[in-house]
This record gives C-alpha cells, structure tokens and sequence, in this order.
C-alpha cells in the first residue's frame, strides 16, 4: 500500500512542481523562447530525479539503520518497492495520456461539430 501511495505522491508532487516551475519561470522573464526552456528544464530536471529516486535511495541506503529490514534483507524490500512504486507511476502516466488523448479528441469533435452546424 505504501509503494502505491508513493507512485501517487510522485505523480502529484510532479504535476504541483510542473505549475510552481512554470510560474517561477514566467517571473524570471526570460529573453527568448530558447531561455524560457532552459530555464524551465533547471527547476523541472532535478526536482523530478529528487522526487522519484529518493523513496529507492532511502530503502538502499538508510533504511537498515534507521528502521531495519525483515530478515535484514533490504534488498527484497527494495525490490518490492521498485516494482510496484514504478508499476504505479508508469501505470498512471499511461492513464493521464490516455485521458488527455480523449480529452483532446473530444475538444476536436466539440469544435467539429461547432463549424458544421456554423456552415449549415
């Protein structure tokens, strides 16, 4: 249940991170198209390296100090949370596109529909 909640808080967090960095961006004021993008992709990089790997780095590396592994094996608990963390968050990724795809097919349609019934 933890891994899937933290596949969850991934997305979220990055979905939060993607808006707070645009609009950092936009008050920077960027010269050019070509700087807005570089700019953009310096806060958007390191926060999503940080907030996907640090739950995997933890387990590696702190967790049998701090809280222990059962059996003192945290590679099996590593490993678990590597598959089902990842197997969330790819299976989210995969839901938004395919809802932003109809979501994008039904805008189309809607406006389709809008310029036949203007023309008629």
């Amino acid at each position: 249940a933890t891994a899937v909640l933290l596949g969850g808080q991934i997305s979220i967090a990055g979905m939060i991170w993607d808006y707070i960095a645009k609009a950092l961006v936009a008050f920077e004021n960027p010269e050019s198209t070509n700087q807005y993008v570089m700019d953009l992709v310096w806060k958007l990089f390191p926060f999503g390296f940080v907030n996907a790997y640090i739950s995997i780095y933890y387990i590696a590396f702190f967790q049998r100090n701090f809280v222990g592994c059962p059996e003192n094996d945290c590679i099996e608990v590593l490993r678990g949370a590597l598959y089902i963390t990842f197997g969330t968050y790819g299976a989210i990724q995969v839901g938004t596109a395919v809802a932003n795809t109809l979501m994008m097919k039904l805008m189309l349609y809607s406006e389709k529909r809008t310029v036949l019934s203007r023309l008629a």
